[in-house]
């Protein structure tokens, strides 16, 4: 004889046990019915937003009724349900969705606008055990390589750079502490804060473009003025802390600033690929600042041609090219 009571169990009737705050289960209720419960509400958790996705594509296929009038009459936030539906519609190829993945890792695919690459990044997250939140990371890592990949390549074709990195030969207007032999003159020319501004930087600068820009302390005001000179707006800044202090007239510096400005959509790097604020590293000969400095700004830029203003010592890493006073570009050995 057929266990009838099993193929009932099978279709449990919970939504007469539910209220929107409680779940009251029967009391003679047996652990093979209540593992089943729990099979039905693990079904529920993970389809309940592709059911209500696919129910409003219902209706709005058949045009019934205004969207914010049925969302109002059943309860629900027209927003709310609106997306799920948007969603479900972009998944309306039920061969897309993956029962191993969760309504909000297909959202976050949605990102991607070729619906076989959304495939691509689904499989990925699927065989990665990737969370949404992973998902979503290497979604807009991507993003923005080939966002930048597309900018370098059309600066590559017209001869200019999307990533600038420069130390300005500032040129100071009270003598140094600690005598003439400590002359900045007496390690390389300077230039005044006009001659800096007047240099064609906006000329190599792609319009899309980022630029990390030294700036000693005395100079912040000055360097703001470079900065709307070679049309970059500011944005934020890092902080060299040394190991060694050194002068000051009101306080023995420490420190120097890199202020980071753009101009134009370059992207900014993604959460996975922005650097610590402050870069702690020795105190180098006068004026040098630390090697570090390229491998951070390649790790926030890794595909990117690069150019350094004001080289002054050589300079040799792929990517990278060199630009002194003299405004001459030059290629990297």
């Amino acid at each position: 004889m057929p266990n009838t009571r099993r193929a009932v169990v099978r279709d449990l009737p919970l939504f007469q046990w539910a209220t929107n705050t409680a779940l009251t289960l029967p009391a003679q209720l047996s652990i093979e019915d209540w593992i089943e419960c729990g099979k039905s509400l693990k079904k529920m958790e993970t389809g309940v937003q592709w059911w209500i996705g696919d129910w409003w594509v219902f209706g709005e296929a058949r045009k019934w009724g205004e969207g914010e009038e049925i969302a109002e009459r059943i309860g629900w936030d027209y927003g709310y349900v609106r997306n799920l539906g948007w969603v479900a519609n972009v998944y309306k190829d039920l061969s897309l969705r993956s029962d191993k993945l969760s309504f909000a890792h297909h959202q976050e695919a949605t990102a991607e606008s070729v619906p076989h690459k959304r495939r691509q990044w689904l499989e990925r997250a699927e065989h990665e055990h990737w969370s949404v939140s992973q998902l979503k990371t290497a979604i807009a890592r991507q993003a923005a390589l080939d966002k930048c990949s597309a900018i370098d390549l059309d600066a590559t074709k017209v001869g200019k750079v999307a990533v600038l990195y420069g130390d300005p030969p500032w040129r100071y207007e009270h003598p140094p502490m600690g005598g003439s032999s400590r002359s900045i003159e007496n390690h390389y020319p300077t230039m005044t804060l006009d001659e800096i501004c007047a240099l064609p930087v906006r000329d190599i600068a792609h319009d899309d473009s980022v630029l990390f820009l030294w700036a000693t302390n005395p100079k912040l005001y000055e360097v703001m003025k470079v900065l709307d000179a070679w049309d970059f707006d500011y944005r934020t800044d890092m902080v060299w802390i040394k190991d060694k202090i050194g002068m000051g007239y009101y306080a023995r510096e420490k420190h120097e600033t890199l202020l980071i400005a753009r101009r134009g959509d370059l992207p900014p790097p993604v959460p996975d690929m922005r650097p610590d604020s402050v870069i702690e590293a020795p105190r180098l000969e006068h004026s040098a600042k630390p090697t570090i400095l390229y491998d951070i700004i390649d790790r926030m830029y890794p595909t990117l041609h690069k150019v350094e203003l004001f080289n002054r010592g050589g300079l040799n890493r792929p990517l990278w090219r060199a630009w002194g006073n003299q405004c001459i570009l030059v290629a990297a050995e």
